[in-house]
């Protein structure tokens, strides 16, 4: 059969208080219990997902991040500038409206680990607030470019 679904994914951590307060208290996550690996481990619900929390290891990498669905994007996005957390990875704006109408940010954590919030649809953000960049203004878009969503649900129902 192969693979049904994502379960969940883990990221190395610095410090685990501070992690667990920015993924808890700024993103919102549920703490929710862990089996005892012999090593601290933190376990977090993201939706129906989980993220794990675990010592660091190798550093992270600049462009391998995690994609967390949110609902209050500008809220966020202003807490983000305010703890100064909020990045512009090579290529993107700290903030993009993609064709679909979703938008998208990045931020780093406290463990030095990237994290794109997207939110589904954008299209009445206070742009005062939240500079949102159109993709589209920075790279040429095809057919094919503008049928993407990073909603499966979304991109299931444009392609009836």
């Amino acid at each position: 059969m192969g693979v049904t679904d994502l379960n969940h994914v883990s990221i190395s951590v610095k410090d685990f208080d501070e992690s667990l307060a920015f993924y808890v208290d700024f993103l919102g996550m549920e703490h929710i219990p862990g089996p005892n690996f012999g090593v601290r481990t933190e376990w977090l619900r993201a939706g129906q997902r989980q993220v794990h929390l675990f010592p660091e290891g190798e550093p992270p990498t600049s462009r391998h991040h995690l994609g967390l669905e949110v609902d209050n994007f500008e809220e966020l996005f202003v807490e983000a500038v305010r703890r100064g957390c909020l990045v512009e990875v090579p290529g993107f704006a700290a903030a993009n409206l993609l064709p679909d109408g979703a938008g998208q940010m990045y931020l780093v954590d406290p463990g030095g680990n990237l994290i794109e919030l997207v939110c589904r649809d954008v299209t009445g953000v206070d742009q005062a607030k939240v500079p949102l960049r159109r993709l589209e203004e920075a790279f040429p878009q095809s057919e094919w470019n503008l049928r993407a969503s990073l909603f499966l649900d979304a991109l299931e129902q444009g392609a009836r």
